[in-house]
């Protein structure tokens, strides 16, 4: 009998702690009122049926529920969860302002210099370069490496095509290496 006050005295303290009233929280589970109140005086359990629901509504895992009690464990791993998720997103963009941000300034001094784009080019290349390593596998979703070795792969050749055309095409002629 301990055991079913134990779990009636917690939904009522939840249900309490929400601001809702016994037919509000009945009401939302459409079941009567009564039926709360024997609840949580400790002379019934509920039906199983409304476990999910009544988890729901009062903002408790099954767990808490069903040990009436606060499961900190799992709301501390919740909680780191979402800091680290916060955490990606903002590292994530950094790196949009930091490559956009790099690129912007790069383009207005190679105008404002040289009144043409030129060596921009050989910049954004690198740029795409480190963007394939650092975020191309968090956009990805499946098969990140694929992907990040291709994208690398791209933008590594990407990089020497523009070095090359930058430069004016390639080695001297008559060099050391045609014998």
């Amino acid at each position: 009998m301990e055991s079913k006050k134990t779990f009636g005295a917690y939904i009522c303290r939840r249900r309490k702690e929400l601001g809702l009233t016994q037919r509000e929280f009945a009401d939302k589970l459409y079941v009567t009122e009564s039926a709360v109140s024997k609840w949580e005086r400790g002379l019934s359990y509920p039906d199983i049926t409304l476990i999910r629901d009544i988890c729901a509504i009062l903002q408790v895992s099954e767990h808490e529920l069903l040990t009436a009690s606060k499961d900190v464990e799992t709301r501390n791993a919740e909680t780191l969860a979402k800091k680290y998720l916060q955490l990606l997103r903002n590292v994530r963009l950094m790196q949009y302002i930091l490559y956009g941000g790099t690129a912007a300034i790069c383009l207005i001094c190679n105008l404002a210099v040289d009144h043409t784009l030129s060596w921009f080019w050989v910049v954004l290349a690198g740029e795409l370069l480190g963007a394939s390593l650092t975020l191309l596998p968090v956009l990805v979703p499946r098969h990140k490496v694929l992907w990040t070795m291709g994208g690398f792969t791209t933008a590594l050749e990407l990089l020497l095509l523009v070095s090359c055309l930058y430069s004016g095409g390639g080695g001297e002629t008559g060099s050391s290496w045609s014998g």
